[in-house]
């Protein structure tokens, strides 16, 4: 059994994996005053609410973009599991090659879910990721990583704008109806964000395509991704799951050397 943490700017996603069942995943705020121990307690109560034996867990992987949660985070496995997890980078895989001028600056999430991507899917593929960035990662036919758009998320552009305009009030775009003219406010602010958003996935899509040069499988994960995909006008896998299976699938691959 394979503990994971996947731990993005907002959110830690926890996940538990055996023979490539996910076990569980939940979600919890990423937090830099949170200790060791409060971090541990949180990963207990999710073995606990899913009824899951800690003691059958194996091994552990970690995918981190806040430098400072990662020892806090590895610290927190060494005490419940008494095994030191592994780290994602560019150099600990052999899945992917890299054509990027500076490998080590990847974002460990993104070379996670490329991977996982290319292997589940199938090469050339397009991977995006919607979470607090949107990020757009390319891998060619010969599962070389060859770069990556990064975009503001939705919700990350949803509060600047609401931030800087004064008569603007909060809303939540998962709970308005979604059209291209809104006829209130909140639709108007809902629709723009929701096709805006979509626009720019489509766009960004359009253009990596032609860079490739050949007809890429597309795949979208994140915490927004089923919201948001869905007005997209490609065709896209959503695979909500993608980022743990990949994570379980890089610690299977570096155990079997």
């Amino acid at each position: 059994m394979i503990f994971t943490v996947n731990i993005a700017n907002s959110h830690i996603t926890l996940g538990c994996v055996e023979k490539e069942e996910v076990l569980f995943l939940e979600r919890i705020f990423a937090d830099t005053r949170k200790t060791e121990l409060e971090y541990s307690v949180n990963i207990m109560n999710a073995f606990r609410i899913h009824r899951i034996d800690r003691s059958l867990v194996s091994g552990s992987i970690i995918s981190c973009v806040v430098p400072v949660l990662q020892p806090v985070f590895t610290a927190a496995v060494e005490r419940l599991f008494s095994i030191t997890p592994v780290i994602v980078s560019a150099g600990m895989q052999k899945i992917l090659t890299f054509k990027t001028d500076r490998p080590s600056e990847i974002g460990p999430n993104l070379i996670v879910q490329a991977a996982a991507s290319s292997t589940f899917y199938g090469c050339p593929t397009i991977v995006a990721d919607l979470s607090t960035a949107t990020t757009i990662s390319a891998v060619d036919e010969n599962h070389m990583f060859i770069g990556a758009s990064i975009l503001p998320g939705i919700q990350t552009s949803i509060m600047a704008l609401l931030g800087q305009a004064a008569q603007l009030s909060a809303f939540h775009f998962e709970e308005s109806a979604i059209t291209a003219i809104g006829r209130t406010t909140e639709q108007s602010l809902a629709g723009g964000a929701v096709y805006g958003h979509a626009g720019m996935i489509d766009g960004i899509l359009d253009r990596m395509e032609k860079e490739l040069g050949k007809t890429p499988v597309f795949v979208a994960t994140g915490r927004l991704a089923k919201i948001l995909i869905p007005y997209c006008r490609h065709d896209i896998i959503v695979d909500e799951n993608l980022t743990v299976r990949g994570l379980a699938l890089l610690y299977t691959e570096r155990r079997l050397g």
